[in-house]
């Protein structure tokens, strides 16, 4: 079966398809650095199968399309991973989309939890997740917010229509 095929297939009846990419909320969870090391081998996660990537969010129209995603999960995890990440020990440096190598700036789109900029943990909290605020920290129940990336989480894919990985 042609993999194109098979994306498509998932986008219609798995994935949440959008004008640019599918996404799919995924079960198994694993700490940042293994979902990388794993690569496009394990079928039993379709992130991982389909060679897609943790979830870029790039727009409000697509957080809120997440967050309800999310929502809708009959499992619902507490956090889920993004694609960012920090690659630095200290915390003055930026976080990346980890896909793409792209910075997160100022300028772009993003839905930090207030306050979570302010964190200075031992372990480092150098990569990325989204999950429930607290009452009255969001508009759409969700926010982004920065984890050691050695904890276990779910994870959001994404598979990017019509671009390259």
């Amino acid at each position: 079966m042609d993999v194109s095929y098979l994306v498509w297939l998932l986008c219609v009846h798995r994935l949440v398809a959008n004008v640019e990419s599918c996404i799919a909320v995924e079960s198994h969870v694993f700490n940042f650095k293994e979902g990388y090391k794993l690569g496009c081998v394990a079928k039993q996660n379709v992130c991982k199968y389909l060679c897609s990537r943790l979830v870029i969010i790039s727009s409000k129209v697509e957080n809120l399309a997440i967050s309800q995603l999310l929502s809708q999960q009959r499992h619902q995890a507490n956090r889920y991973w993004l694609d960012a990440y920090r690659n630095s020990s200290s915390f003055s440096g930026p976080l990346h989309w980890k896909s793409t190598g792209d910075i997160l700036r100022r300028q772009t789109y993003s839905h930090w939890r207030p306050g979570s900029h302010d964190q200075t943990k031992p372990d480092g909290e150098h990569c990325a997740s989204i999950g429930k605020a607290e009452s009255g920290d969001s508009d759409n129940g969700y926010n982004w917010d920065r984890r050691s990336c050695t904890i276990h989480a779910p994870a959001i894919c994404e598979y990017p229509l019509g671009h390259e990985l």
